[in-house]
Order: C-alpha cells, then sequence, then structure tokens
C-alpha cells in the first residue's frame, strides 16, 4: 500500500471508531510515514508514535479512561490524540502471553474483538452468577471478582520480546515506574474532546508547550522569526533548541524596545547593535539577531509578512464583530490563560483582592453549583470556576486634545482561575477584552457576552455529549471549566447606558437599580432629627452586630431597604388604567420598588403582547417608562416591533398595505435583513449576570461624593468672602504635601471650585488630608471685597449660621465614610456594612442639613440633584455579596491602571480596524512581557551581600513611600514641621492591632542596606482636635533597624504620612505632634491603635 494511501485510511472520518493494533504490527509502522514530519519514523521511534504520536496528524496523544477501562486497567492502554481526538487501544502485557505469539499485521477493529483477546489471555475462567452486561452491550466479568483473582499466566514478562520493551517504555519516560502505579485511577483522565483555539499560530503554540514546555515553544517561535520560515515542522522545532537562551532574551527584549520607540531612537539602537555585532563571530547564533531599521521592521513589526515576531504571536482571536467593535475571543482568552498559568515563571502573585473576592458569598454560589452535567460524567477532571470581572470605561486617547475627549470605549475583563480541589485562587489575569469607540451602542458586546456564556452552560448540562475541555498546564491535563460573571464595574453614566435604564437625573431612576420618586414620597427618604441623632448614638456605642435602621414614621432614615418594605406615595404617580393588575411592574405605580433583570425581561414580553395587541406608542412608554428603561431602547422597541407588524400584515393582505413596488420593497428587505423584522429581543445587557452585579464602582463613587462636598467647602467659604484666602493657604499646605511626591498622595493645587486638572485619586488625596488641611479655616483669614452682584448672590446663597466649625464637621465627617468603606479591623464583613451605612447616614443628614441652609429655596437637596452621593445608600449591601469593598476596586491594574496602558497605546482612531489593533497591541506585549520573565530567570544574580533587600518590590511599591538618604533630613523634616513619609509594619496584617511598627525608611547609600528609624511615642498627652485628627508626641529613635529583618517577621506592611499640628504653640521648645495617616486613611487613634472613626 502506498504510503500516502495509509495516512488516509487515519483521516478523520475514515479511522474506524475503535482500533486496537498488535504489538507485532509495531514492524509495519516504519512504512507508515506521520503527517506534518519529514521522513518516516525509525525503528527506535516505534513505541513513540503508536503511543505518544498520533498517526494521523503526528500531535501528541494522551492517556484516558473510556466506560469499560476499569475492566480491563490490569492490561489496555487508551490514548486519544490532542488534535484530532482519535482513539488507540493498546495492550501492555501484564500476564498476557499473546506478546509471544509473533502475528504480523494481526489488528483488532471492533469491541467484540477487543472482549475475545481480555477473556483468552487475561480473565479467568468466570461463572455465569457473576457475569453482567455493560453499557455497551458486552459481557464483562464484574469488576469486584477480577479485582481477587490472578492472572491465568504468571511468566516473568521482562524476558519478553523487544516489542513489549517498547510499550512499556513510554511508562518509565512518564516516571510510573511499577505495574501498579500504572492501574492507579489518579494517572487516568477521562475521555475528553480537546478544546480547539480559533487561532492557528496559538493552537500550535499551544501543542508545543503541552509536549515540549514554554521555553521550548518560545525558541521555536523566535526560530521562525530569525530564519523566516512560516512552516511549524518537527525540524524547526528540533534546530530551535540549538538557540542560546541567551538569544532568546536578546531577541525578546529587542523586540519589546523597537516597538516602544520612533523612528529616530531606532536608527539610534541600531547604530548601537551594529558596532556590537562586529565582536560576534560571523557564524554565531547572535549574528542573525535584527540590527537594522530594515531588519527591526521585517522581524518584529511587519504586518503584511506571515514569518514576523508581529504575525507569529500567538494571541486569542481578536475581531471586528461590527464596524464599532472589537472583541477578543473569550474561550480562546480563558484556555489561553490555562496554557500558561503554569508555565510563566516566575508564578504571578494573587492579589489580596481578587483572593477576597474569590472567597466572597457571590464567587462561592457559583462554585457550589458547578456544572452538574460535566461533574457527573468526569468526576476526575480537575474542576475550575473561572470568574469574570469587567470594568468598562470611556477615556480620551489624546491628552491634549479635548474635542477627542472619550472617543475611546473599552472593556477590561480579569479571569479569576478558582481550583475547587485546592480551594485556592491559581491564576488572575486581566487584560481588555473589547474596544470601541466611545459613542456607540455597546449592546452587541453584552451580546457576545451572553452567547458566549449561554453556550458553554448549555454544553456543560449535556452529560451525554463529548465536550471540549481546555488544557491547563498547571494541571498538567484537561480541566472542566465554567465561567460565571462576578462583577460589573462602571461609573454611572455607563452604568445606565449598558444596562438600558434611565439616567441619574430622570424623575424615578436617581438611585440606580431602584424606582423611587423621591419626590413624592410620603415619609421622606432623609432622616429626620430624631433618627440622625439615633445614628449617631449607634456609631458611639461601638457595637455593630444589627443594622441601624430605625422604627420611625416620620422618614424613611436613608434606608433604602425601608422604603422598599414601607413606603408609599402620596398619591398614584402614573395612573396607567389599561394596565392590568398582574402586568410586571403594576404596584410601581404606587409605592417605590426594586429592579431586577427577571423583572424588566417580563415587561418587555408583556409589552410585546400588549402592543401588538392594543396599546399605543403613548401607553408602551409610558409602561416601560414606569420601569425606568430609558428612551433610546423604547425607540428601538417602538422600530422593530413596527418591522415586525408591518411585514406579518404583508404576509397576510399585501394589498391594503400599499402598492405592489412598496409591498416589494418590503419583502427584499426582509430577504436582505431578516433580524430586523423579528420581534425585538431584550437587551442583552440583561442576559448578563444580575443587576446587583451592577455594582458602585467605590472609586468613582468617592470622587464624586468628595467632588461635591470638595465644591460645597468652596462655596461656603466665597460666601464668607474668605474664598481666596483660605484657597491661598490651604494650596502652602498642599505644596508641603507635593515636595515627598508619594503616589498614595497625588494632590495638586487648586485656584476656584472647579478644581481643574483633579481626577479620581486626586480626590482621594484630597479627601484623605482634608481634615488636616481645612483647618486653616480655624486661621484668622482677611476678607476680600466682592462686587456687588457677588455680593448679591452670595447673601441669598449663604447663610450666617453655617460657621467654620460645620464645615470642618462636614469634612471630616466624609473623610470617616470612606474611611469606613475600606477599613477592615478585625469584624464581620455584617459588622462592616452596618457600620458604614451608620456613617453614610450621619454624613448625608449633616450634609442635607447644611445645603438646606446655603438653598433654603433649592429645587432639589444637593444629594438628589448630585445623584452619585445616592450610590451611598447601596454600598452597604455590596458587603454580603463582596466582601471587603477592596474587593471591588476598580482604581488598580483590573481597572483604570490597565486605562493608563491603554492610552499609551491608542492610535488617532482615524485608521480602519484601529479598535482591533489596539486590544492586539496590549496582548502582544503581555505576552512577550510573561515568556521574558520566564527566561530572565535564568539569568537573575543573586542579591549581593549588603545591597537593599526591600528593592525587591515593585515600582508601584517603592512609589508609595520615600526613602530618606540621611539622618539630617529625618530630622530637619521634623524640626520645621513638614509632613514625613512613614512606613508601617503589621505583624498579623488581619488585626492591625496586633502588633506593629512605625519608622520612616533611611537608604544609607548604594550597596548598603535599607534601614527603618523606628518612631517612638513621647510621655506628653494627645492633642485632640474636635474635628480632625489626633496629634501625638513622636519622635525618631536612634536605633537602626534593618527592613529585611523586619520583613521576615511582619504580615504586611502599609504607606502613610506624617501630618503636623501647626496651630498649637509649642512649649518649652517641644517638637510638633504629629497626626498618622495611612493610605487606608486609617489613623492612630488615642490608645494608640489604628481606627477609622474619630
Amino acid at each position: 500500500m502506498p504510503p500516502n494511501q495509509s495516512s488516509q485510511n487515519f483521516q478523520r472520518g475514515h479511522c474506524p471508531a475503535l482500533i486496537f493494533i498488535a504489538p507485532s504490527f509495531l514492524y509495519l509502522i516504519p512504512q507508515l510515514p506521520l503527517l506534518g514530519t519529514t521522513g518516516s519514523l525509525r525503528k527506535k521511534d516505534m513505541a513513540d508514535a503508536l503511543i505518544l504520536r498520533c498517526l494521523c496528524c503526528g500531535s501528541r496523544t494522551m492517556r484516558t479512561e473510556l466506560p469499560h477501562s476499569k475492566v480491563y486497567q490490569a492490561w489496555l492502554i487508551t490514548r486519544f490524540c490532542l488534535k484530532c481526538t482519535l482513539k488507540y487501544h493498546v495492550c501492555r502485557g501484564g500476564s498476557c502471553s499473546f506478546h509471544l505469539n509473533r502475528q504480523v499485521g494481526k489488528v483488532f477493529k471492533t469491541e467484540a474483538q477487543l472482549r475475545r483477546h481480555h477473556l483468552r489471555w487475561h480473565a479467568p475462567p468466570v461463572p455465569a452468577n457473576l457475569r453482567m452486561i455493560s453499557p455497551l452491550g458486552l459481557d464483562l466479568v464484574q469488576p469486584q471478582f477480577v479485582n481477587h483473582v490472578a492472572p491465568r499466566n504468571s511468566e516473568d514478562l521482562s524476558q519478553s520480546s523487544e516489542v513489549q520493551g517498547f510499550l512499556t517504555q513510554e511508562w518509565e519516560d512518564e516516571g510510573s515506574g511499577d505495574l501498579e502505579m500504572e492501574c492507579n485511577d489518579s494517572l487516568v483522565v477521562p475521555y475528553h474532546i480537546p478544546f480547539q483555539m480559533s487561532n492557528p499560530n496559538l493552537e500550535h503554540f499551544a501543542d508545543t508547550c503541552r509536549l515540549d514546555g514554554l521555553k521550548q515553544a518560545t525558541k521555536e517561535l523566535v526560530f521562525r522569526c530569525l530564519y523566516k520560515t512560516n512552516s511549524a515542522s518537527e525540524r524547526n522545532s528540533e534546530t530551535a533548541l540549538s538557540l542560546p537562551d541567551e538569544v532568546v532574551v536578546l531577541f525578546l527584549n529587542t523586540a519589546d524596545l523597537v516597538s516602544h520607540i520612533g523612528q529616530i531612537q531606532r536608527a539610534s539602537l541600531s547604530q548601537i547593535l551594529c558596532i556590537l555585532s562586529r565582536f560576534v563571530p560571523k557564524n554565531a547564533l547572535f549574528s542573525r539577531l535584527p540590527t537594522t531599521p530594515q531588519a527591526f521592521s521585517s522581524v518584529f513589526l511587519n504586518r503584511t509578512s506571515k514569518s514576523s515576531l508581529y504575525s507569529l504571536v500567538p494571541l486569542p482571536q481578536t475581531s471586528m464583530v461590527d464596524e464599532h467593535h472589537a472583541m477578543v475571543n473569550l474561550p480562546d482568552l480563558v484556555a489561553y490563560t490555562l496554557m500558561l498559568s503554569g508555565l510563566v515563571q516566575p508564578p504571578p502573585k494573587i492579589s489580596k483582592r481578587m483572593a477576597g473576592l474569590a472567597g466572597a458569598a457571590c464567587f462561592q454560589r457559583s462554585v457550589s453549583q458547578f456544572l452538574p452535567g460535566i461533574a457527573g460524567a468526569n468526576p476526575v477532571l480537575p474542576r475550575l470556576t473561572v470568574g469574570l470581572t469587567l470594568f468598562t470605561d470611556g477615556y480620551d486617547p489624546n491628552r491634549m486634545s479635548k474635542g477627542n475627549r472619550a472617543s475611546v470605549w473599552v472593556a477590561i475583563c480579569t479571569l479569576v482561575i478558582f481550583d475547587h480541589q485546592e480551594n485556592r485562587v491559581l491564576w488572575t489575569s486581566t487584560a481588555p477584552l473589547a474596544s470601541a469607540t466611545g459613542k456607540a451602542k455597546h449592546g452587541v458586546f453584552f451580546e457576545q457576552i451572553h452567547n458566549v456564556i449561554q453556550d458553554w452552560d448549555q454544553d456543560a448540562q449535556a452529560v451525554s455529549k463529548e465536550v471540549p475541555h481546555m488544557w491547563s498546564s498547571y494541571h498538567g491535563g484537561p480541566v472542566a471549566t465554567q465561567i460565571v460573571p462576578t462583577v460589573f464595574l462602571t461609573d454611572q453614566p455607563e452604568k445606565r447606558q449598558s444596562n438600558s435604564l434611565l439616567a441619574g437625573n430622570s424623575t424615578l431612576h436617581a438611585l440606580f437599580g431602584y424606582s423611587i420618586h423621591l419626590s413624592d414620597l410620603a415619609s421622606p427618604l432623609s432622616s429626620c432629627g430624631k433618627c440622625a441623632k439615633a445614628s449617631k448614638r449607634y456609631l458611639s456605642k461601638g457595637d455593630f452586630s444589627q443594622s441601624p435602621v430605625f422604627p420611625c414614621r416620620n422618614c424613611m432614615g436613608w434606608s433604602v431597604v425601608k422604603t422598599i418594605q414601607r413606603g408609599k406615595y402620596n398619591k398614584p404617580i402614573s395612573n396607567l388604567e389599561f394596565l392590568e393588575t398582574d402586568a410586571p411592574g403594576f404596584l410601581l405605580q404606587k409605592k417605590p420598588g426594586k429592579l431586577s433583570f427577571s423583572l424588566l425581561k417580563e415587561a418587555w414580553e408583556y409589552a410585546i403582547r400588549k402592543f401588538g395587541s392594543s396599546w399605543n406608542i403613548g401607553q408602551l412608554e409610558a409602561y416601560l417608562g414606569l420601569l425606568c428603561v430609558d428612551a433610546a431602547t423604547v425607540k428601538y422597541f417602538l422600530s422593530r416591533t413596527k418591522k415586525h407588524m408591518l411585514f406579518r400584515r404583508v404576509q397576510r393582505e399585501p394589498e391594503a398595505v400599499g402598492e405592489h413596488t412598496l409591498v416589494a420593497e418590503i419583502i427584499r428587505d426582509q430577504n436582505e435583513n431578516p433580524t430586523k423584522f423579528t420581534l425585538p429581543p431584550s437587551p442583552a445587557a440583561w442576559s448578563v449576570g444580575t443587576l446587583d452585579q451592577r455594582v458602585e464602582a467605590v472609586m468613582h463613587l468617592g470622587m464624586n461624593v468628595t467632588k461635591a462636598v470638595a465644591k460645597f467647602v468652596y462655596r461656603w467659604a466665597t460666601s464668607k468672602r474668605i474664598g481666596g484666602s483660605v484657597t491661598k493657604r490651604a494650596n502652602q499646605l498642599i505644596n508641603t504635601l507635593k515636595a515627598l511626591r508619594l503616589s498614595i498622595c497625588p494632590i495638586i493645587n487648586f485656584k476656584d471650585d472647579k478644581y481643574g486638572g483633579f481626577v479620581a485619586e486626586t480626590y482621594r488625596a484630597w479627601l484623605m488630608v482634608a481634615p488636616w488641611l481645612f483647618r486653616v479655616i480655624e486661621e484668622n483669614m482677611p476678607t476680600e471685597d466682592l462686587e456687588a452682584d457677588q455680593e448679591e448672590r452670595d447673601a441669598e446663597h449663604g447663610d450666617p449660621n453655617v460657621t467654620g466649625d460645620d464645615i470642618r464637621l462636614l469634612v471630616m465627617l466624609c473623610h470617616q465614610t470612606f474611611a469606613n468603606l475600606f477599613s477592615k479591623e478585625g469584624m464581620t464583613t455584617t459588622e462592616l456594612a452596618h457600620r458604614f451605612q451608620a456613617c453614610a447616614q450621619v454624613f448625608l443628614s449633616h450634609l442635607d442639613e447644611l445645603d438646606l441652609k446655603m438653598n433654603p429655596s433649592r429645587a432639589k437637596p444637593i444629594w438628589q440633584a448630585k445623584y452619585a452621593i445616592l450610590g451611598l445608600l447601596r454600598v452597604h449591601e455590596h458587603f454580603g455579596h463582596f466582601g471587603h469593598m477592596s474587593n471591588i476596586f476598580e482604581g488598580s491594574n483590573e481597572g483604570e491602571g490597565l486605562i493608563k496602558k491603554l492610552r499609551s497605546m491608542s492610535p488617532n482612531a482615524v485608521k480602519k480596524h484601529w479598535q482591533k489593533n489596539l486590544v492586539q497591541t496590549y496582548l502582544r506585549e503581555d505576552f512577550l512581557k510573561k515568556v521574558g520573565s520566564t527566561f530572565g530567570q535564568c539569568f537573575e544574580e543573586d542579591v549581593e551581600a549588603g545591597a537593599n533587600d526591600w528593592e525587591s518590590d515593585t515600582t508601584e511599591t517603592r512609589a508609595k513611600y520615600r526613602r530618606y538618604t540621611t539622618d539630617a533630613e529625618v530630622e530637619l523634616s521634623l524640626h520645621f514641621d513638614t509632613p514625613v513619609s512613614v512606613v508601617v509594619f503589621f505583624q498579623n496584617p488581619q488585626d492591625s492591632d496586633s502588633g506593629y511598627i512605625l519608622g520612616i525608611a533611611r537608604n544609607p547609600g548604594v550597596g548598603q542596606k535599607l534601614v527603618l528609624r523606628a518612631l517612638v511615642f513621647g510621655d506628653r498627652d494627645c492633642l485632640k482636635d474636635k474635628y480632625g485628627f489626633l496629634f501625638h508626641d513622636l519622635s525618631v529613635s536612634p536605633q537602626e533597624i534593618t527592613i529585611g529583618t523586619i520583613q521576615q517577621e511582619a504580615g504586611s506592611m502599609v504607606c502613610g504620612i506624617l501630618l503636623p499640628d501647626l496651630w498649637t504653640a509649642k512649649v518649652d521648645g517641644n517638637s510638633a505632634q504629629y497626626a498618622v495617616v495611612t493610605e487606608e486613611m486609617q489613623h492612630l487613634g488615642e490608645d494608640r491603635t489604628w481606627c477609622s472613626l474619630f
């Protein structure tokens, strides 16, 4: 038989379902070349060809277990191909004397032949009453009987033929050793169909990683770029082994550098490399590295060349799903993440936020409901839950052009890989999932997410269906996975628009997720004076086991739950007489209610039925408006429904529609775009996750609330004619903080109530030091002469009864509220939620009181006009779902932090498919960084004795604190009463009061160890600011402690600032006392423990 015909017999669809190859048939295998390889098999490769490599495609095969294999497990090897899924069944010996009978060419093709072989050579005689019928219809021996019988033949198989050695060689290579271990179920993987990645380059890279590891796969990638070969042959793979690690590292670093510099810098780099290349022998592999700008473009950047690095980098498939949106294939991204999870070195650190999120109630519910179908069919597969965290936002790609504002929209996903068996997070990966123009409608994005999750769930429930499984490098084999949406992080406008709900300035939807007409409530949402005092007493008592919701008939006490349960309107806000009493959302006319996606989808289907029969457009708009559906979605509903009704009418009575040409045009349009004439499906976002998972993004919430308070403070100061004086004095203090150059406090100066240049992190820094900063109000400020019209406006909006103490109390309460938002302090999440709820009640009550005094004729209270403030009322619910609020903080690299990187990669938004290029650029750089770090481990030198053993921290961590160079610099900072950077080491990260060391970091010099100058408490009493911090008597200890020594004992470290008391007169030449505030807005209390309540 010709070799090509032999190969064709093994093509998919032409192979028998079951193949049993006699050991003696190995001698015929040299006549069968493997697809995808060069040359025929040598004799020493016979066993590998049969067991390790597929006869069809040459890919790696993996051991598996079929439903009957426990009966045959003493002698049967069953393997399947990772690529084409063909199955191979081989006798590995055991007690089989069949290996001594060389029946050349004997092939077993059926289950009956397999059974006969077992009964003839392996199984003892079995009484009829101990026989059973297998699910496949085979007459098999009961497993419990087989376990207790001796094999028929007991000859020593170590003297078997050379073929037997070939068959057992595989198990020796895999480290199994004896036959008993080979039969262990833990070494057997259930049969599965391998997941096929969409990108051929990624599929080949994954195959190489499975066979030879990440380093070999990366070397082959570099080899193909250097030698301009696009074929992924075995010869290339073998030749790539000769590439030294140094060449690979140099290649990857050069590629990274070239991609970040311009033409002029590339020319300079080329000159440097050309000079260095003269010292490299011409026949060395280093000589093939690109050294000219033309070579840089050809090897690294050429998008049209199939052998350039740009084209060969294995990435998840990214495609344009419509003219505005580019999106990464989510299953590809998950498989790509699992492929790298156990290969990248060093393993990435799992952030406390992601580990905390995986332990939250919402995530653990998904873990407990894991894949009932697949779990039952493949009980031995490792099970993974992939949590999907989404952050969506728009940004300006050009910082210098305001005309381009918010022209780029991105969806950033964080995959949290949770292992059920180990009960921990194995891996997290963050990447842009989609990119689009800022003004586009993003329903198609949620539609794609919904389709992926729906297909995933359908596969999971199909027990009888062979479902593709992904390969995990950490587990070394296939795994069963499920993907679950965990949390959606967006700001207020994005959250409302993406979920097709009304804006915050609407009548019914000021509080996201609730239909509440705030102005028509019979009892107001805000607290009465009695309840406001009760909230203060609740905080001072310190027992947070009970919810701070008080029985009061006069108000709702800032409680949304109480408003939904007991609230009602003075009169029905809508008189929808046409609405039936069983209609979804009927009661929203008479009382407030909570929205949910299930309610909205039921209402959508109800509206379709009614609009097609009896409702008019006005009735439809009134009904969907009651459910807070936005106008754009209602317009979409009307457009699709009208077209559907028109086409139905054309089908029934075309002559009543109009002229023949009009009917023909409608039919033609329907044939070309059939979806335009179907009934409108509900918005796709309503089918992805739940409405409760659309949380209040805490960083944006803090920015919006702080911005409102800052504007309020400035407006008060202006009304008192001290606005300019307060601004000038506050900026002087801000300059002392800016001199520290700390990333934990990136505060900037301001000049008016617009706070130009302030962003989320700036407002957070402002709030962090605001109780100290606005103590300047107590100073004697010179008043300003105002123009007549300005004086008249201030008289209208100002109240002389609002004092400086009232303003300072407002600032302190705002600081305290957000300090409690991120605080842990050894309490349960329920207690933290109750404490935060009480803090928010006290703050909102004081803000409402001052706003009413400042604006007695207000149309809306400030908390309703600035509707983002109402987000404070939802936050306490998040504690129960997501644990600590730090778990869903969007300001890190899983959110806003990644946008900073994407901004530098963003094009001018004018090139075709720029959205796709943006996503691919990030994924490409991220991949090169990960594989480069793996190779970089080979060249890391040990830290020399005396080197800074704290310098292993990331650049982000080092920017949080200042390293003083001399003792004199520290002493001068304290002598002149300026802020000082400090670090705090906690013994137990879960309990900040278990023990800590407070000190100042000092770097003695190059090559010397970083030391800590500890701060000690003096004998003077604390100075208590009624509306601010506590100031302690602190001094620097002369003893220096090596940072490395502390790190070995400390559980965690945070950074902070010493803030001097500039307003209390010094006595007897003593230095000023200092308050301590950390990056988490915790401060030292009177008992020298860390707390967030004043």
